[in-house]
């Protein structure tokens, strides 16, 4: 029996040292039916003078004092229950909380990851459209090397290139004659090969439009329509592709004038206005 209320006590006794509230309300409940327990074999005086047990006096009590009797202690236990429910509740909120937070920073990270690997495929983008810009510069310079070497072939080709007009004004004539190409030996490069022809065409395509703008009529445009018409058609081409030059590059055509060459070609040879 000894034995037993010390393995009962020490029970309720870690019961009560824990932090796990069912454990805390089994305790409290041991305790406290131990307690009633004690209480009702403990003896008590009698009106008529002698000693009898409580719990004799409870059993041969009307039953609505062993009612209330019994009402009290439920209450006692069902109020001790709600508040270990409450604590139960109150840990369990707790746990959700700490798991919410958990959630919470678990996406907070799967979000920055998200946004690393955006910014990273932005990255692959920018380096992919610019890699592809790189190509389709390479092939437009290609392109336009081998457009312009063809250019300077046309130019090479067969006599020296040269311009032939007349200028008639008031029944006076004028012949005009300008050499393009004579003279250029064949050590040069074409980029300056090219410059200078087309810096003599421009020359002369200028003193002709200024002649024609003080009254003088352009008669007898004499010129090879082949060679001509073939670099017009080059012209326009890398004219047209320009666009998708580098900087440098389109720097280099505009240093060389071909657009405006284009232009007075037409003037000129096709009688078309310049734009």
């Amino acid at each position: 029996m000894i034995e037993w209320a010390a393995n009962h006590w020490r029970s309720i006794r870690s019961g009560l040292k824990s932090d796990r509230p069912m454990d805390v309300g089994k305790a409290i409940t041991k305790a406290f039916l131990t307690l009633v327990a004690a209480l009702a074999l403990l003896p008590q005086f009698t009106s008529d003078g002698g000693w009898q047990l409580r719990v004799w006096a409870l059993i041969t009590s009307p039953p609505n004092e062993i009612g209330d009797t019994f009402a009290g202690i439920a209450g006692v236990l069902a109020f001790l229950w709600i508040i270990i429910t409450v604590w139960l509740q109150s840990q369990e909120l707790a746990a959700q909380r700490e798991e919410l937070a958990a959630t919470r920073s678990e996406l907070k990270l799967a979000r920055e990851a998200q946004e690393q690997q955006v910014a990273v495929m932005k990255e692959q983008a920018e380096v992919f459209r610019g890699e592809q810009a790189q190509r389709r510069e390479h092939r437009a310079k290609e392109l336009l090397e081998r457009r312009l070497e063809h250019i300077e072939a046309i130019m090479k080709r067969g006599s020296d290139l040269h311009l032939i007009f007349g200028l008639r004004k008031n029944g006076n004539s004028q012949p005009e004659r300008v050499d393009l190409s004579s003279g250029l030996t064949s050590e040069i490069n074409t980029d300056v090969f090219l410059s200078r022809v087309i810096e003599r065409f421009l020359q002369a395509s200028r003193h002709w439009r200024g002649q024609v703008a003080n009254g003088w009529e352009v008669t007898n445009r004499k010129f090879e329509k082949s060679r001509f018409d073939k670099m017009a058609e080059l012209l326009a081409r890398v004219v047209e592709d320009s666009a998708n030059l580098s900087e440098a590059e389109q720097e280099r055509l505009q240093a060389m004038q071909l657009d405006q060459f284009l232009v007075e070609i037409k003037w000129m040879y096709y009688g078309e206005a310049a734009q």
